[in-house]
């Protein structure tokens, strides 16, 4: 989160807003493209190695980003005072925690003693937090930027965006596996369509806000392609061609990073240079959050079905539903009309999820059609700021 945040601020520090959309959309192409490729590396993994590389992979990598940041990441700041938001990062710790949980949790259940804690727990931490982030000399996120419609339109159609590309890619590999059963590094081999989506919303979208100038154009056109998609999407059933889904991967793809670069770039050129890092780091988190939100809501649409659908065919408990699914050799192992009964239970509850991601891509189209529209500065924040600065010493 933390080296996510900071590259996007760095970005809109030292890069004129006309001209960010470029560098933006490396990040992004970085931020979906590994969401993609982690499936597809994980698989790998998996079938060659043992579970725990699928972390010790990751420390090369993260010792190599730290040995660069040190050499070359260089930049004239001033150091003053601050004051850190201890109680603010506590109490949203703490409700987004039991939210989090809550919805996991509320997977089994809704009603359970437990999970109605957990959202009474979240709903009393939230109260508490803008309480103490309207008190705070410097919160953690200032609630003053939600009174810019910019802002407040680039945290919605994140948190939209974020929820349609989590849960959508990760119950597609399921569908992969478990109904065509393919192996695992197959499945992310079948979902790599969704890249060439992302590298030509990031590359091209990029070039053409630093042409025009305009930004507000692509992400209602992104929405809209991700609505047609994803309706696309939601006739899959066990009979589906990989074909047929190609394009509509493509447009899933294309949709989401248009937004994404989008965001970023409108979202950081509404704010003044003192405000942008924690725009940045609220956009962010908003695109995380709908992420998380996503994953839980459709997964609980997804054990709803299998367990009402499996036991219903099979005579077999909802657990004993829930366990097959996680292992797609039983399902193949099972005679025909039940392995079929168990397919058709789990591509209805893809196809269940598919539709919800319509209904999620219509409100990320309505939030992008309400976004305002600001004229793209031409210097970087970093020269105003410093120009400011030498006008004040002088």
């Amino acid at each position: 989160g933390g080296i996510m945040a900071l590259s996007f601020a760095i970005i809109g520090v030292i890069v004129p807003p006309r001209d960010r959309g470029r560098y933006i959309g490396y990040f992004t192409l970085s931020f979906v493209g590994s969401s993609l490729l982690g499936p597809l590396i994980g698989g790998f993994i998996i079938e060659r190695y043992t579970w725990p590389w699928i972390f010790w992979v990751n420390v090369p990598l993260i010792l190599a980003v730290t040995v660069v940041c040190f050499y070359t990441l260089k930049l004239p700041f001033q150091r003053r005072q601050a004051k850190l938001d201890y109680l603010g990062a506590a109490l949203l710790s703490i409700t987004i925690g039991s939210l989090m949980i809550a919805l996991e949790e509320g997977r089994k259940g809704w009603t359970e003693q437990k999970v109605l804690i957990l959202f009474a727990v979240s709903v009393i931490g939230l109260l508490f937090f803008i309480f103490a982030e309207q008190r705070a000399s410097e919160p953690m996120i200032p609630l003053r930027l939600f009174k810019n419609p910019i802002v407040l339109a680039c945290s919605m159609m994140g948190m939209f965006a974020g929820a349609i590309s989590y849960g959508s890619g990760s119950y597609l590999s399921l569908y992969f596996q478990d109904s065509l059963f393919v192996s695992p590094t197959e499945s992310g081999l079948r979902g790599l369509p969704q890249m060439l989506g992302v590298t030509a919303a990031t590359f091209g979208i990029g070039r053409l806000i630093a042409k025009t100038g305009k930004y507000k154009i692509f992400p209602v056109i992104g929405a809209a392609i991700s609505v047609v998609g994803l309706a696309f999407m939601a006739q899959i059933n066990a009979n589906t061609s990989y074909l047929f889904l190609v394009l509509p991967m493509i447009a899933m793809g294309f949709g989401t990073a248009a937004v994404f670069s989008t965001t970023s770039i409108a979202g950081q050129n509404a704010v003044e240079f003192q405000d942008l890092g924690v725009t940045t780091a609220t956009i962010m988190f908003f695109r995380s959050l709908g992420g998380s939100f996503g994953m839980a809501i459709f997964g609980t649409v997804l054990n709803s079905t299998i367990t009402r659908e499996v036991p219903k065919k099979l005579g077999i408990p909802a657990d004993g539903a829930m366990k097959l699914i996680r292992s797609p050799e039983q399902i193949k192992a099972l005679p025909l009309p039940e392995r079929n009964a168990v397919v058709d239970a789990i591509t209805l509850g893809v196809s269940h999820i598919y539709w919800l991601c319509v209904i999620v891509a219509v409100f990320t189209l309505i939030a992008s059609i309400l976004l305002p529209e600001k004229p793209l500065r031409m210097r970087a924040n970093l020269s105003d700021a410093l120009e400011t600065k030498t006008k004040e010493m002088i």
